[in-house]
Order: C-alpha cells, then structure tokens, then sequence
C-alpha cells in the first residue's frame, strides 16, 4: 500500500509539473521558441530585455514577440479601428473640427476602461479624423473593411459615399440623400477612403532613417492594439506612456495588461497590416472566412512551438491579394496548419507576385496538422506591386490518413513581413506641419528645408510625448531658419503671440525673432522668447503688436537665431503657440468695426460724475482727455475719446437712436480700465463681462441695443488712475 501511495504520489507531481505552464513566451526572430517566468528590463537600452536573467534580445539572435500567458486579451464590442490596423477601444464621444490654436480635427473616444487587469489608464483619448478607418458601437458583422458601409442600431444598412463629421454625429451622403446620423445610433461605419498603405509606413517615421530602429506593437487585455516607435517608451512604475502615431494624447497603459508585446524593424512592414485589393474563395465542405492577425476562429495564431501576433488565418480554398509599399525588397513568414484543429487538416500553398498567371515564387507541398510551422523566405519581391497568398485544398493525392476535402482546413501565416528599401521610410521632416500642428500655416525655405529635423522628446513636465523642431548640428554658423507665412492682418488678428521651450536635448540655445516684412518687431514685454530663460516647467511667451499692417499685407517670420557655443550640439525648439489673436474681439463676421451714424464727441453730455462729484472735461475725438492720442494696445482711433477710469457720462437719447456702439478697453495707465456698464434712465442695462481690461487685453467691440421709450443713457467704467476708451463711439439709427 506504501509502494502504491509513493508511486501515486510520484505520478501526480510529474503530471502537475508537466501541467505547469510558465508565464512568459518569448520568440527570437528563427522562431524559436523560450519560455519563463521573470521578465526583466524590457525597455532597458543598455541592459537589454532578460528571461529568468538570460538576456533574450542580442545582435545574433534579435527579439521578436513576447506573449504573456497568464492573461487573455478580449474582442472588445466597442471600438475604433485605425488606418494602421490599431484598435482603441471605446465610443465616440464627440467630434471635435480644427480650431484656431493649431488642433487638428480629432475626435474625443471615452476608453473601455473595464478590462481585468487594467490595461488603458486614459478616460478619454484624442484620435485625428484622418487616421480613423472604421468606427464599431455594440459589436461588428463583418471583420474586414468595406469602405462606405453604414450599419444603424435599428437594423438600417447605407452605402456612404462620403462623410461629414459634425460634433455629435455623422452626415453621410448616399446615391439618394443625405443622411444624418447621431454617434449613439450607429453601430458600425467604415469610412469611404482609407490610406492604410501610408499609414502602416508612418509608423516607422521616429527611425529617422535608421533602418534598425524598432516598431512595436501591443495587445492588452482590454483588446487594444497600438502600435509606436520602441524609443517612445517612458516608464513610471508599472505604467507605460507611448503615443501612436494616430493619438494627439499620450497613452497610459498599464504593463500587467499586456499580453502581447511584437517589435520588428522599421524597414520590416506586416502584410497583415496592408491593404487587400482582392479575395477569391472556393466554398468545400465548410466556409471560415479569412481574419486578420486571428486564425478563422477568432482566436491566437498558432502552430507547434510558434504563436504570433501578426499575421493572417485562412481556410482552404482562399487567394489573398495585398498590395505591396514602393520599395518593397524580400517576403518571409512562416505557414502552418493552427493548432486549434490539432492534428487534422491538409492543404497546400503557393505564393505569386502581381498575378495568378505569373509562376508561383514558392509551394509548400501538402501541410498537415500537429507539426511546426514550414519557414518561407526570403523570397525576392522586389519589382512586384502585389502579392498573393494561395491556401489550396489538399484533397488530391492526400498522404495516408490526412483529412479529405476541406475539413479542418485552418491555415496560418505567421508573421508575414515584407522588408522594403529603408531610402522609402516617411521623413517627418517633409512634412512638419503634420507632427507640429501649431505651424500648420507656415512654412519654411526649401533651400533650408533639409537641414530642420524634428524628433520625439519625453516633456518632463506634463509627462506627455511631444514633437521637437531642430537645426541641423552642423549647420552651426549658417542662416538662421525662417518661418514664413504673409497675412492680411486685421482687427481680429493683429496680435501674434509666440510660445516655445527648448527639448533639453543638447546644450546650445536659441532666440526666436519676429519679423514684419523684414524688420524685427519689438514684443510687447521684455524681448523675445529665449530659451536660456525657460523650461518645459517655465514656457517662454511673449506677445507682438501688428496694429501698424491693419489693412494690408505683412510677410511675417519667426527667426531662430542659435545662441552660445557653434561647438555643442543645439537645443530642440517644442513650439506651444505660433498664432495669431483678435486685438479686438466680438467683430462682425466680416471682421470690419461698427461705425455709428452719430459719433459721440460730437455730441454734449448732460453730466459727467467720478466718485460722486460732478468733473467737467474736455472730449476731443482721437483723443483722451489729457490730450494724447486715443490709442488701444498701440492702435491709433480718431474716432470715439478715453476718459479716467472711475468716470461716468450721461447723455439725452434721440428717439431715432436704437443701438449703441464703441470699441472698449483700457487706453493708458498701469491699474486697467473696467468693469464697463451702461445705464437707461438710472437703471442697468448692459454689463460687460470682462471686470477689468489690462495692457494685455483683447479689445472689444460692443453692440448694445437701445429699446424705445428711454431718454438718458449713461456710460460708466470702473477703475482707478488709468484711461478707459470709448473708440469709436456713438449711437446708430435703423
């Protein structure tokens, strides 16, 4: 009994041993396969990451996917899909349009935060219009794209051949009408264009031509998959920040929710990832539809020793026609029956550049179950625009015992990759404006154009990746680079406000210098930005006065002067503002000053008072009324007058009169002008909600009704040992 007790209790702990699974899955590059339970210094550069110490990411043998065994990555119902092939999940909360201040349309995604562990710290993410693909609420029919497809929640299907986003829903123009359709009331929309060629490219845009700098992908928990530059990882704790080419946020993820972790070089592109130009299916006994980086069931690519995060499920008989990047060089991947059959199936394969009619570049023989993956490449591509995928049936000439017609037939392609001429890889520096939107409308020399660069920089500050505008180092001692942009300059935008930080990166500074057709401009307070004074803590801003160019053209520039030694690497500039402001707001949409048909100095006033007691005093037009010129931040009036601050001015009312008129704001002194108030026959009647108007303030134009019946108005303003204007004052008939 004591010999059967040990022998049971020998074969338990060799089956619970047997059972124990490691938490970690690491494959190198040959697809070879580790496993472990410490996973240390993932993001590590000098280290490098280790399994149970032993380093698993060298020169000769190079990391490719990590997966994390101990959690599961669910299909979330609620997402949004990006060009790239990254999902956010999440609902559309609303829509927001360019904007002033550089914001690029984007919409406002509320994140599926219910993942378990947690795997998105963000409650809301900010996507750019441009990157969105597809766009699922409360679950998706079909797994592919089919540009134009509109499904509502109440069962409608339309076919869009545009869309127009507005700030809570869709207008989509169809063959017949335009239908508009609320956020909460779609259920699926694919959107009629997208460029995932492009997209999938500009993911290795931070390489910077370094053809050896990583990509990486993820998947969480929660079902995200979000795709960035491996050197824009920050870690704090067990948080990752990392932002996706698509997000105009940085991106919190919590490292207990990743499952997958896939790093490729940038020159390496997934075909996974890229466009299908064609699918060509025969139906055999069963019918599984092709899925993207899933096997056919929906769930993990795997076969044998090989799982992949990347990659394509089919089921025979299926031709996958994928458009290729310029450039494109060599393809490899790896191909095997999933081990979600076991050991059934039977197929054959064959790959063809261009077209079906061109000899296949590679055939597989007959691929059974149970086994590892076949190794495919490098196989020469270069030339080719196209490359087609073929999963046959094995029935014919099947060896013994192999599954006949279809059955079973579930085959992958484990991270296809296609590597391209590094010389194709997106620079970010064509296209600044892109990754710095605040200089979306200027534009820079093309004789200097190559030598500005713009790089990714961690801001230690707002803890958020951010994007930096360089010089070339060793154009030391050459021309300053000049942002350029001409501007008819108005009331509602002569004012120019620049705002920057210097990266941290390096050690010599800069000074930025405004231009007005050629001559510097004087900022309104102490100089001009200077990165020696600021910080991502401290931003550098000052403001320039455009009143002179009201009415005309200016060719404006900001010039970044390099400051200190030509000897030390430059400073990067992090631009916060680079735009323009109203000097007075509340402008007709014309952007033209009201003109009164009376103008108020050419009337006489019942009664001036301040504190009280009653003053007389001389209102000249143009002018205040110690009899310098009526001016508001630098801009000369000769209509309307300013008077001390703490004065009110009554007048009698003209039946014909029906509106009131001025330009408001403080014009001289130190203490400001305001609160601004107007009164009929003794009692308010209008307030304005600015409590006081400083040098720094935005001018107002006013338009104040004046109903029937009244016979006295007064105009009072607050304040103390200051003027206060009244431009361009006086009352107005219908």
């Amino acid at each position: 009994m004591r010999w059967l007790l040990t022998c049971g209790c020998s074969i338990l702990l060799c089956i619970s041993t047997a059972l124990a699974k490691d938490r970690y899955e690491v494959w190198q590059r040959d697809g070879v396969r580790r496993s472990g339970n410490a996973l240390d210094n993932l993001h590590d550069t000098k280290q490098g990451p280790t399994l149970d110490g032993q380093p698993v990411d060298t020169p000769e043998r190079p990391l490719r996917s990590i997966r994390d065994t101990s959690v599961r990555s669910a299909s979330p119902a609620s997402f949004v899909e990006l060009n790239n092939g990254d999902v956010l999940p999440g609902r559309i909360e609303k829509f927001e349009p360019a904007s002033s201040d550089g914001s690029r349309p984007h919409f406002v995604v509320r994140v599926d935060t219910g993942a378990s562990p947690a795997d998105l710290l963000n409650e809301t993410v900010e996507v750019r219009e441009s990157a969105v693909k597809r766009i699922v609420s409360g679950g998706a029919s079909r797994s592919d794209f089919e540009p134009g497809r509109v499904r509502l929640h109440d069962g409608r299907l339309l076919l869009a051949r545009s869309v127009r986003f507005e700030v809570d829903g869709v207008r989509c123009l169809t063959d017949d009408e335009v239908v508009t359709v609320a956020f909460d009331d779609l259920r699926e929309l694919h959107l009629p264009r997208s460029d995932s060629l492009t997209a999938v490219l500009e993911d290795a845009a931070w390489s910077q031509g370094n053809v050896k700098a990583h990509v990486v992908r993820i998947r969480t928990t929660g079902g995200a998959q979000l795709t960035f530059a491996r050197s824009m990882v920050q870690r704090s704790g067990g948080t990752w920040s990392v932002r996706p080419n698509w997000s105009l946020n940085t991106l919190q993820v919590a490292a207990i929710g990743i499952v997958w972790f896939t790093v490729r070089d940038a020159d390496e592109v997934p075909l996974s990832l890229l466009p299908v130009a064609a699918v060509r299916t025969k139906t055999g006994v069963h019918h599984w539809p092709w899925r993207r980086n899933e096997n056919v069931r929906g769930g993990d690519l795997q076969c044998g020793t090989l799982a992949a995060d990347l990659g394509v499920g089919t089921h025979s008989y299926c031709e996958l026609e994928f458009d290729l990047p310029a450039g494109a060089t060599e393809f490899t991947t790896f191909v095997g029956i999933d081990d979600v059959v076991g050991r059934g199936g039977c197929v054959t394969c064959r790959i063809h550049r261009d077209d079906m009619q061109s000899p296949p570049v590679w055939t597989s023989g007959f691929v059974l179950g149970g086994g590892d993956p076949l190794r495919v490449g490098p196989l020469n591509v270069a030339g080719a625009k196209r490359l087609i995928l073929v999963t046959d049936f094995g029935h014919d000439g099947r060896p013994a015992g192999a599954d006949p017609f279809d059955i079973r037939d579930h085959l992958d392609w484990l991270l296809p990759l296609v590597r391209i001429d590094g010389r194709q890889l997106p620079n970010p520096s064509e296209n600044f404006a892109r990754w710095l939107p605040t200089l979306e409308s200027w534009r820079i020399a093309d004789s200097l154009r190559d030598r500005v660069s713009i790089r990714p920089v961690w801001d230690t500050h707002r803890k958020v990746w951010t994007y930096s505008f360089l010089d070339a180092p060793e154009n030391a001692g050459g021309t300053a680079i000049e942002l350029v942009r001409t501007l008819r300059i108005g009331y509602q935008n002569a004012r120019l406000v620049v705002a920057a930080v210097p990266d941290g990166i390096g050690s010599r500074g800069y000074r930025i210098e405004l231009r007005a057709d050629g001559k510097p401009i004087a900022s309104t307070l102490n100089g001009d930005v200077d990165s020696r004074g600021s910080s991502f803590q401290r931003a550098e801003e000052r403001e320039y006065n455009l009143g002179e160019f009201i009415g005309r053209e200016a060719r404006l520039s900001a010039v970044i002067i390099r400051e200190g030694d030509r000897n030390v690497a430059p400073v990067g500039v992090v631009w916060r503002r680079l735009d323009t402001l109203p000097l007075i707001d509340n402008l007709p949409s014309d952007g033209r000053l009201l003109e009164p048909d009376v103008v108020l100095t050419s009337l006489f006033p019942e009664r001036v008072l301040s504190g009280g007691r009653e003053l007389k005093l001389t209102l000249t037009a143009g002018q205040l009324t110690d009899g310098t010129p009526l001016a508001i931040r630098g801009v000369r009036f000769a209509q309307g007058m300013g008077v001390p601050t703490g004065t009110e001015i009554t007048y009698r009312l003209d039946p014909t009169w029906t509106r009131f008129v001025a330009v408001i704001g403080l014009a001289s002194g130190s203490q400001g002008a305001g609160p601004y108030e107007i009164l009929l026959d003794g009692q308010s009647h209008w307030k304005d909600a600015a409590a006081k108007y400083d040098r720094n303030s935005t001018a107002r134009q006013i338009d104040v009704a004046i109903p029937a019946g009244h016979e006295r108005i007064t105009l009072r303003v607050g304040g103390r040992e200051s003027f206060a204007a009244w431009a361009l004052a006086g009352f107005c008939k219908e």
